[in-house]
């Protein structure tokens, strides 16, 4: 989930940054101000479209362990890995039934709640307000340092 998470995250930075970066660039050229709002505008479908992808992927992938089916896993060494895995399994949950009804449960239910909201470290949201930060702190030094 932390993955997911922070692979939101760093897109949103990347969209922050990109619009700072258009913003200050469309000030040296004022009469193309409406290129920039229109690169602007399709960044952030170009951001929004794999963030929803990301968003309906997980969903998908969590709703689609209600009908978990350990016969229907693939493993990479059929004639190694099913076996070991299935007695690890065994060892560890008593049976495989008992490991399916996990899956398809408790562990379904808590992503579900787990992927309900979204929280995110402090750090997390000062890192994707840096570039606006850092360009209104260019701005505000600009003007302290000539006294207006």
């Amino acid at each position: 989930f932390e993955v997911f998470v922070e692979n939101l995250v760093i897109m949103a930075w990347m969209c922050l940054f990109m619009f700072a970066w258009f913003d200050m660039s469309s000030l040296q050229f004022p009469e193309y101000r409406w290129l920039f709002v229109l690169v602007e505008f399709l960044m952030t479908f170009m951001v929004v479209y794999p963030l929803k992808f990301l968003w309906a992927q997980k969903r998908r992938a969590i709703a689609d362990l209600a009908d978990f089916t350990l016969s229907e896993v693939v493993c990479g060494n059929e004639s190694f890995d099913r076996p070991f895995v299935y007695s690890a399994i065994n060892g560890w949950y008593g049976s495989l039934e008992a490991f399916t009804d996990f899956v398809r449960g408790p562990l379904r239910q808590d992503l579900l709640n787990e992927f309900s909201t979204i929280h995110l470290p402090f750090a997390y949201y000062f890192l994707m307000a840096s570039p606006n930060f850092g360009r209104y702190l260019d701005y505000s030094l600009a003007m302290w340092r000539c006294s207006a």
